[in-house]
């Protein structure tokens, strides 16, 4: 399929594909996107040039939309085709402001919002996971692992980059540095996880990072992971790596929290993107209305 777009909108010559791709994936790491959001970029724009054949200047609003609509129906996620879009859209803002091309073909582009809400676990179902490990350091690192998912409602990637320095216990607040976005944000957490956390540093020390291997070498988040997948799995439970987060923002919501505050833990930049955890809530929604409504 051949992307074509109007060439009287372009203002420079754009057809040099992997040049620019490059100089734009430079952009986004230095604007302080991490590397696996950049390798993410990487894959997303591979598909944009075998769209458009090497050449910017044959992309056209009305084929990507057929395109993304083409994907949608062969059974692609709407989160994964809303990824696609948004990378494009970047990478052809990136274009216009460079002066390289004097508008962007995905302005005008809009993919209908998540109302699927994310699958989600319990609290008990989350306490029957921790109960999985004995105590000691394995144990212990594993269950503060799955407090700061959940609790803390960390990426992977944010939780295996968190330094020890980055914590205030007192404060019951953790610093991440370098989130999804590239913007650092402060998050709030709770008793618990503060207590978890002073006795793993209090007793075996970690440095820099708070979450190593036993000789203190930093973990990948993929390791910790296939940990925690496979103490699920004994509970007879399927878990993946944003289920204990989407978990976390549910019951955050279903306790009667703010979405603003839950906005500003999650480090969304739109509150549009929090909203789809208000969905999750519809039952407990429908019970208050059987005890609460005026004529209930």
């Amino acid at each position: 399929m051949v992307l074509r777009y109007n060439k009287s909108s372009l203002t420079a010559d754009v057809s040099d594909m992997d040049r620019l791709t490059t100089q734009f994936l430079v952009s986004r790491r230095v604007r302080g996107c991490t590397a696996s959001t950049v390798a993410m970029y990487t894959q997303i724009m591979a598909v944009l040039a075998d769209l458009a054949q090497g050449q910017f200047d044959t992309v056209d609003r009305h084929d990507i939309e057929r395109y993304l609509a083409d994907a949608l129906d062969s059974g692609l996620s709407s989160a994964t085709v809303r990824n696609y879009l948004s990378v494009w859209r970047a990478f052809f803002n990136w274009l216009v402001e460079a002066d390289l091309c004097s508008q962007n073909p995905t302005r005008h582009i809009r993919i209908k919002d998540r109302t699927t809400p994310p699958d989600t676990l319990t609290t008990q179902e989350i306490e029957r996971v921790m109960r999985v490990w004995p105590r000691g350091f394995i144990g212990d690192r594993n269950r503060l692992v799955v407090l700061l998912g959940y609790d803390a409602m960390l990426r992977r990637q944010e939780i295996v980059d968190l330094a020890v320095r980055d914590i205030d216990i007192p404060g019951k607040t953790l610093l991440v540095r370098r989130s999804k976005s590239g913007r650092p944000r402060t998050v709030a957490y709770s008793q618990r996880t503060a207590m978890a956390t002073l006795h793993y540093i209090t007793r075996y020390h970690p440095a820099p990072y708070l979450i190593t291997s036993k000789s203190g070498r930093r973990l990948a988040g993929g390791s910790v992971w296939a940990v925690l997948k496979r103490a699920a799995a004994k509970c007879g439970l399927s878990l993946h790596p944003h289920q204990l987060r989407h978990s976390g923002a549910t019951e955050f919501i279903r306790r009667g929290g703010s979405i603003e505050i839950l906005r500003r833990n999650l480090g969304h930049a739109s509150l549009t993107t929090t909203q789809v955890y208000l969905h999750n809530s519809i039952d407990d929604q429908r019970d208050w209305a059987d005890r609460c409504c005026p004529l209930s």
